[in-house]
């Protein structure tokens, strides 16, 4: 894995190779070509590597990226309240107008009757 992250290669790359050694030891018929794994996948699964995945809320005007647990524990008064993007595109244009936040809603407020879900 440690290669994989040094040259910067995608999981697809690393399993086209993975296949490929394994079709070429499989063509000069070495023995051994069947204990090597043929996916990215069963590598993973063997060796016990999990893929850990981060979640993030995303503003749908500019694509900013926002961590979950501070859009969904926003409280404003003690009230939890959606929380708006704070996204500036131009934050050193001379006109004001271009220097104006992007206030798009970052989640959607549902109300109900145990209270309020974002």
């Amino acid at each position: 894995m440690k290669y994989q992250q040094r040259f910067n290669i995608p999981n697809t790359g690393i399993e086209a190779l993975t296949k490929f050694i394994h079709s070429l030891l499989k063509y000069f018929k070495i023995n051994e070509a069947d204990m090597l794994p043929a996916s990215m996948h069963t590598v993973k699964s063997s060796l016990g590597i999990l893929t850990k995945y981060k979640k993030y809320v995303s503003c749908p005007k500019y694509h900013k990226l926002y961590n979950p647990l501070e859009i969904k524990e926003y409280k404003e008064n003690d009230q939890p309240v959606c929380k708006r993007c704070i996204y500036v595109e131009f934050p050193n244009h001379r006109l004001m107008i271009k220097q104006l936040q992007c206030h798009e809603p970052l989640a959607e407020l549902i109300n109900t009757k145990e209270g309020a879900l974002l």
